[in-house]
Order: C-alpha cells, then structure tokens, then sequence
C-alpha cells in the first residue's frame, strides 16, 4: 500500500500478487478479495481497463456470493469508475447505489466520501455539473474530516472530473457550488448523491 501510494507501481503490483496468492492458499476469501480490488487499482492507475476490470470483476463475485458487505462496497464503487470511462452511466450509477448504501449500513465514512466523489463523476456526465461541483465539494469536507486521503486511482478519477467540471461551470460557479457541498452535514451529502430527501438521510 505504501508503494502504491507513493507511485511505486510495479513494487505494489509486485507485492500484491504475492500476497494474492498467499490469500488464495490459504483459503481467505475476505483478503483475496480485498487483494483483487487493490489489483484492479493498480491496473486502473497504469491505464489498464480491461486487467482492472477483470480484478475487480472477480473481487466482486467473491465478496458477492459470500455476503462480505465492506469487501463487496469497495469493489462496486472501484468498478463502477471504468463503466462510467467506458460510458456505462447506468450501470455505474446503479453500482455506486449500492456501494453507498453498504458504506452506510457499515459506517465506513471512508467509503461514503469515496462514492460521493464518484457519484460527482455520474452528474457530469448526465449533465449537472453544478451538482457534481457539490458532491466534490462535500468529499473534500469529509476526507478532510476524517484525515484519510483519496487512493491515487480515485485522485487521479476526482482530479479529472473537477477539471471538467470547473471548465463547465466557470471558476466563480464551480467555488461557490463546492463551497456549497463543503458545507454539507454527511446525511445532507448522501440525500444530494441519492436523490433522496434530506430528512431521511439525516
């Protein structure tokens, strides 16, 4: 992980796999999964669809057909990004549905920010930026609460859309929605990633 963060590819990918395949001797489907899912970032991060797909593909089933809610929320919002590259919007937004709803049911705050960074990406290409401006801007709230930073798969994903929609909406627009979002009590953020109303995601 720390290879990985500090963009030393090929020793995180290189650890990985080995420790994949300890997993896998050992029967542990919890960290075999786990494993996978950070395979299909590395893969993702060094700008490989389909290697990513396929790891999180197989991390999902795992997580799926063993009820393993926190395993099966990470590989649903990590696969979701490459059906939204791949212009899935549907399947994305379906599958960050469900990750967000794990994440809560599990209380990973963690998680929760990771989605609603995702879920940002979703409303730009359905055309509200100003919306993914907010979602933005209550993820950076939450992770800043929380101290934990976003994995380089995922900074790389936000970084790109903040981009997009920065150019979108205009420098003035785009603060004062992410003002707006960063202003956001989590339950707020998760009613404005669900759609729902806020008194029921309060």
């Amino acid at each position: 992980m720390v290879a990985f963060h500090v963009g030393d590819l090929s020793s995180a990918e290189r650890s990985f796999k080995e420790a994949l395949d300890i997993f896998r001797g050992l029967a542990n489907a919890g960290y075999t999964a786990d494993t996978l899912a950070r395979l299909g970032d590395v893969a993702r991060t060094q700008g490989d669809p389909e290697q990513a797909r396929a790891r999180y593909e197989e991390s999902l089933a795992i997580a799926r057909s063993l009820g393993m809610k926190p395993e099966l929320a990470q590989a649903l919002h990590r696969s979701a990004y490459l059906r939204l590259r791949e212009g899935d919007v549907t399947e994305a937004r379906a599958r960050l549905r469900e990750s967000l709803a794990l994440q809560q049911e599990t209380g990973n705050r963690q998680g929760i920010a990771e989605c609603l960074g995702a879920v940002a990406g979703v409303a730009l290409e359905l055309g509200d930026p100003a919306r993914a401006a907010r979602l933005l801007g209550a993820q950076a709230a939450l992770l800043g609460r929380i101290g934990v930073p976003l994995s380089p798969a995922d900074r790389a994903e936000v970084q790109r859309d903040t981009a997009a929609v920065r150019e979108r909406l205009g420098a003035a627009a785009f603060d004062a929605a992410f003002l707006e979002g960063d202003r956001l009590a989590m339950g707020e953020a998760i009613a404005l990633a669900t759609g729902t109303p806020t008194s029921a995601a309060a």
